[in-house]
């Protein structure tokens, strides 16, 4: 009986000490963004601009389900949405707020998909155990393909459910998309841009 308390208390401890860790690499992914960013957001909204990644991640989220583009925050919906998103891209050329959040996407993807997934795993590689360093496995397959669908698709399924609840793993999807985008808005004809 003593063994089994023992055991139990063994496991709660260890699965209290996983949660913490993950919590502490998900506001490092957070604090990284944010950081690197901040310039991006000040040079295009203004010095004082209260505005950063993750509320314009929001808005743009919230505005995919606004459109029903987007139901909930889920893998398949993201795997959908983007299914959408690279067969019928000129659906988007109305949207105001995501053709702004696109419009600044090619300044970001470097900082949210590469630069601070490197960081944290080279930071935390002896305690890491999190989608993110399987999201940034993908990065060169995402970057030779030009973001191409295949490569999205791949990216986002290595992504897992638990992570995918917190923004911090779906922001890079996010601004892939973004980017993906803001390249069908520069190649329409000036009246659809407007």
């Amino acid at each position: 009986m003593v063994y089994i308390r023992v055991f139990i208390l063994l496991m709660m401890t260890l699965l209290h000490s996983s949660c913490k860790r993950q919590s502490i690499i998900n506001e490092a992914i957070k604090m990284c963004v944010e950081l690197k960013t901040t310039e991006v957001f000040k040079d295009f909204y203004g010095e004082n601009t209260q505005m950063d990644i993750y509320k314009m991640v929001s808005l743009v989220e919230a505005e995919f389900k606004n459109e029903g583009f987007l139901k909930n925050v889920t893998k398949e919906q993201y795997l959908q949405l983007l299914e959408f998103v690279y067969s019928n891209k000129e659906s988007f050329s109305n949207n105001e707020l995501i053709k702004e959040f696109s419009s600044i996407s090619g300044l970001l993807i470097t900082y949210v998909v590469i630069d601070c997934p490197y960081e944290i795993v080279v930071k935390e590689r002896n305690e890491l155990n999190s989608s993110i360093v399987l999201q940034l496995a993908n990065t060169s397959e995402l970057q030779a393909s030009g973001y191409e669908k295949e490569a999205v698709i791949n990216y986002i399924e290595e992504i897992s459910e638990s992570d995918f609840i917190h923004i911090e793993y779906r922001t890079p999807v996010i601004v892939i998309l973004a980017f993906h985008l803001e390249n069908t808005f520069r190649s329409m004809p000036d009246s659809a841009n407007k």
